[in-house]
């Protein structure tokens, strides 16, 4: 297909961050590519990496954080027919302005009302305090000249359409996942999973608290954090024997992981709808967690907008139990996240909106 697509993103996975909403925007970006289209992405840089790279056949444009948005010069030297933004950012506005005449979306990954923000403020610099209170007001108010708005959790449309002021809500658009080829071998004895970054936010030390509390089982921890003081923090923590901190993994060191567990932990403070749930799903993980997107933890898992994991985790490994949500899980998440047919639903609104 004859068409230019760039992305706009807050972070790119592999590229210094390595986030749920990086994750979905690369599998988006790369299966394009795959598919012909040509596809840029513009995400802030990070170290070890030049401000121009392809990688696996999209262009990435990176520019310092501390910029907040490239200049319009480098949306009008992309010239692409298709603006993407993986979640509102300055970015947004800046390509609307220096491109008013292309096609303009916005995916919303993650909104959050002033209530959600309340809860995890304390887990943010004050630079990100600042761009709340004066920046993040400014883009409000251009979100609405967008050709198209998606959200990629149903449970958030209306929640987008009040915080954003729209006429309508948004429409569903889902992040994509690979299925495994094969039916997952999984795990003799009862394997925990906790797969995420290790910020304050993400509450990995409720996940330490819990593998105390069953000591016959096996936990993992998987993931890291960017701050040199969480890093401390952590390293001070008691951790019990049957809790086995395995750091950041990807490729077939995560899917090992995945394939093996039987029930993957959330233990967020705040979370809309991460892609670690689909990827545990994929691989027939049941889910443990406090929060409930599109109702995926009540359905395919145990839900304890409490807290009670510790209830939460009996429940699931009495008879087995998880087995059967997992599979269950499985078959949801093929039918409605599969990268291919994802691939198809961007596919067909680029080439609705670029024949309007």
């Amino acid at each position: 297909m004859d068409l230019r697509v760039c992305f706009l993103a807050l972070e790119y996975f592999g590229w210094g961050r390595f986030g749920g909403i990086g994750k979905a925007t690369k599998d988006i970006a790369e299966g394009l590519a795959e598919r012909g289209l040509d596809v840029y992405v513009v995400t802030p840089l990070s170290e070890n990496h030049r401000e121009n790279e392809e990688v696996n056949g999209v262009k990435i444009l990176g520019y310092p954080l501390w910029k907040i948005s490239p200049s319009r010069k480098v949306f009008k030297e992309i010239d692409a027919d298709v603006y993407h933004s993986q979640d509102p950012s300055p970015s947004t506005v800046f390509a609307l302005r220096s491109m008013p005449d292309r096609i303009h979306l916005v995916t919303f990954q993650n909104p959050k009302s002033i209530n959600d923000w309340s809860k995890v403020n304390r887990y943010y610099r004050p630079r990100r305090l600042l761009y709340n209170n004066i920046i993040e007001p400014l883009i409000r108010k251009q979100i609405r000249r967008c050709n198209r708005l998606f959200c990629q959790a149903n449970y958030t449309l209306r929640k987008a359409k009040e915080i954003y002021c729209l006429e309508s809500e948004p429409l569903f658009l889902p992040n994509p996942i690979s299925i495994p080829e094969r039916e997952p071998c999984k795990s003799r004895d009862a394997m925990i999973l906790f797969l995420g970054r290790l910020d304050g936010e993400k509450n990995p030390e409720r996940f330490i608290e819990l593998s105390a509390n069953f000591p016959g089982l096996d936990f993992f921890l998987a993931g890291q954090t960017h701050s040199e003081k969480r890093k401390k923090h952590l390293g001070k923590l008691w951790k019990p024997e049957n809790m086995h901190q395995v750091g950041f993994v990807e490729g077939v060191l995560k899917d090992g992981l995945l394939e093996r567990s039987w029930v993957l932990v959330n233990t967020s403070v705040s979370e809309c709808l991460p892609v670690s749930f689909l990827e545990a799903l994929s691989n027939r993980c049941s889910i443990l967690s406090n929060h409930d997107p599109d109702g995926l933890t009540s359905r395919f898992g145990f839900y304890t907008p409490i807290g009670d994991f510790e209830n939460g985790l009996e429940f699931l490994l009495d008879g087995d139990r998880w087995r059967d949500l997992g599979n269950a899980g499985f078959r949801y998440v093929k039918e409605n996240h599969e990268i291919g047919k994802v691939l198809d639903l961007h596919l067909e609104h680029y080439t609705e909106l670029s024949k309007s």
